[in-house]
């Protein structure tokens, strides 16, 4: 799931941290998961299977595809191609209603409007530039028709800046090994942004480090800069059952309706 960074900087870092193997690291779902968070966005966006969804940011559709197999049609965009081929070859393999486009999420306007979408995994907000996160919501209000919500899934920077752990680490067992991903964290509080280090240490031996941002947006100042992209009635989550959302939550959940 991927977006922009620093203009100076944006294409390097993506292009260098989304790869297959990120994919297989970060964006894979165990069958639980990913049917809690299915669950999770047909709740929010109170639609029905048959409905047009627009997934902004899709990575390699693991959202996408598993909403299109409970009935949805969806549509996807991401600036990684590999992703969208992948997700192509995916939706084409078992027969679904779903498609995907490799394109800059911060101006991509689908063919037709949506009844829903969303934004899922913190592909909003990397990066220093404001106005380019605008640009994104303002792209996904386009996407969909007068009245239809949107999601978008953050970390709730509360949560996080209260419990700050400057270094993370994480294990996965992949076929040719096992994986680690080191993600070393400092706070930039001149730009407000969350700096990151990624080291990724292949099986064999090999490494390659990566540096990535993210806005330090707090709740509210997410919901004003949907607000100020054209959604209202914008409500903050921090659980898929819809519970308001609280200190102790680590994600935010920000839903709006399309003006």
């Amino acid at each position: 799931m991927t977006n922009t960074a620093n203009p100076t900087n944006s294409e390097a870092w993506w292009q260098t941290l989304y790869d297959g193997t990120v994919a297989a690291l970060f964006l894979e779902r165990e069958p639980e998961q990913l049917q809690r968070e299915t669950d999770c966005l047909a709740r929010l966006l109170a639609v029905q299977p048959g409905a047009s969804l627009f997934d902004q940011c899709c990575g390699t559709g693991t959202q996408a595809l598993a909403l299109a197999r409970r009935g949805f049609t969806v549509h996807g965009v991401d600036q990684a191609a590999e992703y969208a081929a992948s997700a192509n070859a995916k939706a084409k393999t078992d027969d679904l209603k779903a498609t995907f486009v490799a394109a800059d999420a911060r101006s991509y306007r689908p063919p037709q409007r949506h009844a829903a979408g969303y934004n899922w995994g913190t592909s909003f907000g990397n990066g220093l530039d404001a106005a380019d996160h605008l640009a994104m919501l303002e792209a996904a209000r386009d996407a969909l028709l007068p009245g239809a919500r949107f999601a978008v899934e953050f970390p709730n920077m509360i949560h996080l800046l209260g419990r700050f752990q400057a270094v993370l680490t994480r294990r996965k067992q992949l076929e040719d090994g096992e994986w680690l991903v080191v993600r070393e964290c400092t706070i930039d509080h001149h730009h407000g942004a969350l700096r990151q280090t990624w080291t990724i240490l292949a099986p064999d031996g090999r490494r390659r480090s990566v540096d990535t941002s993210v806005r330090l947006y707090l709740p509210h100042e997410l919901r004003e800069h949907m607000e100020a992209a054209g959604f209202c009635e914008v409500q903050l989550f921090g659980a898929p059952d819809g519970t308001p959302l609280e200190g102790h939550h680590a994600r935010c959940l920000a839903v709006g309706r399309a003006s």
